[in-house]
């Protein structure tokens, strides 16, 4: 059969197929079909299957989009949708049960399956071949089109429910007569939502207690009507498998005997009414039946016109005062056994009680609520009314008013729309932006309404840009595409609104007026339009300039700069971030990155400070960075940020030169000593610095040295005040001195100098520099041990013939100079009778004897010399470049034979004649060897004689009552007083003493005094041990804890008095001013 309209529309790369084949019966026999099958309670998101695949599966057609209508089934597209390669997807739970929006529209609520009939149209790419669009054209009868069928299949999950009153409570009751003939009382009927297959099969009944046997005195008993199989118009039987199938009729309960209401166990009957589904697994709803005897009433109430038709109410009806029905019973009896009211049964649905109302007395029935057609369960209801008398016991008939409901045309119609695409902004479609159908739930407009764009004038700019730019095209009946026509700009309009009018053909019916008129209807339709990223941020300004402190605290606000942009949504959505100056201003901090010194909020556009460290005048007057504004799409703009930076006093003054200077001692007054010179990187008054002598200065600093500008015309000016230079970014001032220095007084200065700046607050810095004053040879070398005209050789003894080389003892001298105007050269001169017979070191001078060499030399006699005193006279001078020189004269007491170096030295004489003999160089060094031996024995016996002198000593200390308690470390020695420990044989004679020993000590301790202390500075008191040795003072030690100076250490060197006991006299080599 040829299609009525038939059109190809070719336009950038795709073929439309618009078909109007009127829709009706004989069409869609002759369509291709597809037939998918869902499950009841499919679930949203399930795959059903792919369209275009099932109907040709070999086709390489691609298929850009599929259009679906259904005129019975309206809310397909709710239930349903289609991508755009043909795939069938459930939308919404799909409930076969549900009255109102499946199965009643579908009209297969008790039917076995549920069909559901739709149109599908396809839209073909044209890129796919020509044969492979005449394959297609062959298939589908030269149209792109075909007929969907959706086979819903019933699950079993509904059981079946008792509804006996409007509280949904599942019990009932009914009253018997004793005496009577056999009762029959009808009882409520269960309902199931499944299909019929699945629905009420059959009823049991049972007795609650089995003692009360009421099985065997009731029945149930109901007709099972079979309903015979038809072929379905869409394929298929209705039974399933072949089964007979029948729906059961209202359950009756028989009375099986006659009760005796004086029998106790006959006046109460507990029943159970079972109601069994044909479900696997089967399914139940229970009843509970109550049956009371009563008394002999002998007549029930009887309705009139019991076989009447059915009521038919228009939908919409309101409450009126009028009764919709009058409801008639008589009663044969008299009196209050005949007197009847009426009331809707226990058994009614519950809806039946929101809708209607009958008045007791009348019987009249009321409508209190407006019908529904297009709720389809109000489509037809069951009335069900009472009529009980006031007898003893009470009787009631029953009888049941069908109401029907007619379709009024009162809805308007509605459009579904399948799919509403955003147009871009700037492009060409030449696809339907959008697809819908009309939908009118009146059952009298189906297929009546049609629509059409509405002609008058546009209202605003939606519809200005909607008329110009939109096209209405019909496809097939109820169903429409929406074509752009032209280019959009989001920027003038976001929207575009065609208004279209709907006129629904039948005629009002039910109009208020009386008049029959056509409904008209317009909708608006309004396509949104999609931003395209065409607009670029804009700041407003290329450059914006402001100004912070140096260093400004984190988080402080530099700027907050904002971008507008015309697009919108994430188009709109502008991010923030900062990026280099491609030139950045020189003397920025090498360490710092400009980035890292500054953060923005990249939603805000906020600029901080990251790091003030960064952000320093002092090498860089302006920051400069790009603010860049990026929206969602990618676009950007930049501008750029000047930030200058305002100075504050974060530099203090810094010294600039060499902190170590030096001056000759000597130098008169004066002289400048060097240039001191501080900077200040601030400015304006941050920058102003003065400069002075700092006040922790030592008094003697202070009144040795000087300030002075370095130059009154420059940077720098003398102020009022004595000292203090002032400058502006630099102060330089020379550091001169005020007295001549004495290096051995004074060997170097600390020297602190304080620049502070003007700043709020002031920043300060000290310096301290040194100057050292440089040496003069201005001393003389001063003769120490042993002093001039003194004698030594006492300690060790020097004898005759003590060997050659033997070490008489070291000669000192000092000179306060330094380096080597303090060196002190040793010279001994040969004028004096003690010159040939001793030898000095002139570096170290070491005084040492000559005689008793093998070889003879011109200098030295190696004779030994006589006992008595010898005078050396030594020349001593420094090493400085104008040498002063210093003559030193004293003795030498050589003292007779030893013993001692005899056996030591003694040998052969054929040993000594033949020294130069070298065949006899052997036989002297074992001599040596055996010398050796023997004085290493006699330094193990005086060993073990001073041990068991200590020992003594100690124990003699204890046993004394008193103790000397040394004075606390850090006290100053003040006494004059020492104590000595002298053995009771020991008498001395003193010479040059400057100690008094007193004739009563001899044998005991000894107290003696001092013309001056005995200890300089700090340390623990000093004891002297007097040891004894064969009457011989051998040893006079002090012992000392080190002090903190070199020069106090010095003075505390171990004392050594010799004692010989023909002069009883005790010299202290080391310090002749202490000789006793």
């Amino acid at each position: 059969m040829k299609p009525l309209f038939l059109t190809s529309l070719i336009c950038m790369g795709t073929i439309i197929y618009l078909v109007n084949c009127g829709y009706c019966s004989s069409d869609k026999q002759n369509l291709p079909s597809v037939i998918f099958e869902i499950v009841d309670e499919a679930q949203p998101g399930t795959v059903i299957g792919n369209i275009p695949q099932t109907l040709w599966p070999d086709t390489s057609t691609s298929f850009s989009l599929i259009l679906t209508t259904s005129s019975k089934f309206q809310r397909f597209n709710e239930y349903f949708s289609v991508t755009k390669n043909g795939t069938l997807i459930v939308e919404k739970l799909v409930d076969r049960d549900n009255v109102n929006e499946v199965c009643g529209p579908l009209d297969c609520c008790q039917a076995p399956l549920c069909w559901i009939d739709a149109f599908v149209m396809f839209l073909v790419d044209k890129t796919s071949s020509t044969a492979s669009i005449l394959s297609l054209d062959s298939f589908a009868n030269n149209r792109p089109s075909a007929r969907l069928l959706i086979r819903i299949v019933d699950v079993n999950d509904n059981p079946p429910r008792f509804l006996v009153d409007a509280n949904d409570h599942a019990g009932f009751t009914i009253s018997i007569q004793e005496g009577g003939k056999v009762s029959m009382e009808t009882l409520p009927s269960a309902v199931d939502l499944d299909s019929i297959g699945n629905g009420i099969l059959e009823y049991r009944l049972a007795s609650v207690d089995p003692r009360q046997g009421g099985v065997d005195v009731f029945k149930l008993t109901y007709q099972k009507p079979i309903i015979p199989s038809s072929n379905s118009s869409l394929g298929g039987t209705e039974h399933d498998n072949g089964r007979k199938l029948w729906k059961p009729s209202s359950p009756i309960l028989m009375q099986l005997r006659d009760l005796d209401y004086e029998k106790l166990e006959d006046r109460r009957f507990d029943l159970l009414v079972t109601a069994i589904d044909g479900g696997f697994p089967a399914l139940t709803g229970t009843l509970s039946v109550t049956v009371n005897l009563i008394d002999i009433n002998d007549n029930a109430p009887v309705f009139l016109n019991t076989n009447s038709s059915a009521l038919n109410l228009l939908e919409n009806t309101t409450y009126s005062p009028n009764p919709i029905h009058q409801f008639v019973a008589t009663d044969a009896d008299s009196d209050e056994n005949a007197h009847i009211s009426y009331s809707l049964s226990p058994l009614n649905d519950i809806r039946i009680f929101e809708k209607f109302s009958v008045d007791a007395v009348t019987g009249s029935l009321y409508l209190t609520s407006a019908l529904d057609f297009e709720v389809y369960s109000e489509r037809k209801l069951f009335v069900i009314v009472v009529a009980s008398d006031r007898g003893s016991p009470r009787r009631s008939g029953t009888t049941t008013l069908t109401v029907v409901t007619q379709d009024v045309n009162d809805n308007l119609p509605t459009i579904i729309v399948q799919e509403n695409v955003t147009v871009i902004e700037g492009m060409n479609y030449s696809k339907p932006v959008l697809r819908f159908y009309v939908k009118d739930e009146d059952l009298v407009s189906k297929d009546k309404v049609s629509c059409r764009a509405a002609t008058y004038t546009p209202k605003d700019a939606e519809m200005v840009a909607g008329r110009a730019l939109l096209r209405l095209q019909e496809v097939t009946t109820n169903a429409y595409f929406l074509f752009t026509s032209g280019i959009f700009d989001y920027e003038e309009t976001p929207r575009a609104s065609l208004e279209i009018v709907c006129i629904d053909n039948v005629t009002n019916i039910a109009s208020f007026d009386g008049d029959q008129k056509v409904s008209e209807t317009v909708i608006r339709i309004t396509i949104a339009i999609g931003d395209a990223n065409d607009n670029y941020p804009e700041f407003g300004f290329s450059e914006f300039v402001t100004r912070i402190p140096e260093h400004a605290i984190t988080r402080t606000i530099v700027a907050n700069l904002t971008a507008r942009d015309a697009d919108t949504g994430i188009n709109a959505r502008i991010t923030y971030s900062l990026m280099k100056a491609s030139v950045q201003t020189s003397g920025a901090h090498p360490a710092c990155d400009v980035l890292e010194a500054l953060r923005i909020d990249s939603v805000t556009g906020l600029i901080t400070v990251a790091d003030g460290f960064c952000l320093d005048r002092e090498r860089t007057n302006e920051v400069s960075v790009f603010v860049v504004a990026e929206d969602g799409g990618g676009l950007s703009t930049s501008v750029k940020l000047r930030i200058k930076l305002t100075d504050i006093n974060d530099n203090a003054p810094l010294f600039e030169g060499q902190s170590l200077f030096a001056i000759r001692e000597n130098f008169p007054e004066g002289f400048t000593v060097g240039l001191i010179r501080f900077t200040d990187a601030d400015q304006n008054g941050n920058a102003v610095i003065q400069l002075q002598l700092s006040a922790n200065n030592t008094r003697q600093v202070l009144e040795s040295f000087d300030l002075v500008p370095k130059d009154e015309g420059l940077k720098s000016s003398r102020s009022t005040k004595k000292g203090v230079v002032t400058g502006k970014n630099e102060v330089s001032a020379f550091l001169i001195s005020l007295t001549s220095f004495d290096r051995e007084l004074m060997e170097s200065f600390a020297v602190e100098f304080v620049a502070t700046d003007m700043g709020d607050p002031p920043l300060q810095t000290r310096k301290t520099v040194y100057v050292n004053v440089l040496d003069e040879n201005d001393n003389a070398p001063v003769a120490r041990f042993p002093l001039p005209g003194t004698t030594i050789g006492y300690h060790p003894k020097v004898h005759t013939n003590s060997p050659s080389g033997f070490e008489v003892c070291k000669l000192r001298a000092t000179d306060p100079d330094k380096g080597e105007n303090g060196t002190v050269i040793y010279d001994l001169q040969t004028h004096t009778n003690g010159s040939r017979y001793f030898s000095l070191d002139r570096h170290s001078g070491r005084l040492s004897t000559t005689w008793g060499r093998r070889r003879r030399s011109a200098d030295f006699d190696s004779t030994p010399p006589t006992s008595g005193i010898y005078c050396l006279q030594v020349l001593i001078y420094d090493s400085g470049v104008r040498a002063i020189k210093v003559p030193w004269e004293f003795f030498v007491l050589v003292s007779p034979r030893s013993p001692l170096f005899d056996t030591v030295t003694s040998s052969p004489p054929e040993l000594v004649e033949s020294t130069e003999d070298l065949g006899n160089r052997t036989t002297m060094h074992q001599k040596m060897s055996q010398m050796t031996g023997v004085l290493s024995l006699f330094a193990v016996v005086i060993l073990l004689v001073l041990i068991v002198s200590c020992v003594c000593m100690v124990r003699l200390a204890q046993r004394s009552k008193t103790k000397p308690q040394p004075p606390s470390p850090g006290a100053k020695e003040n006494s004059s007083h020492a104590t000595v420990f002298c053995p009771s044989s020991l008498g001395m004679v003193y010479t040059r003493s400057h100690m008094t020993l007193p004739e009563s000590t001899v044998g005991g301790i000894c107290t003696f005094s001092t013309m001056q202390p005995l200890k300089y500075g700090y340390g623990e008191q000093e004891s002297w041990n007097l040891h004894s040795h064969e009457g011989d003072c051998s040893f006079l030690e002090a012992q000392e804890r080190l002090l903190p100076t070199p020069s106090a250490k010095e003075l505390y060197r171990p004392m050594q008095f010799e004692s010989k006991m023909g002069n009883r006299a005790c010299y202290s080599p080391m310090y002749p001013q202490f000789s006793l």
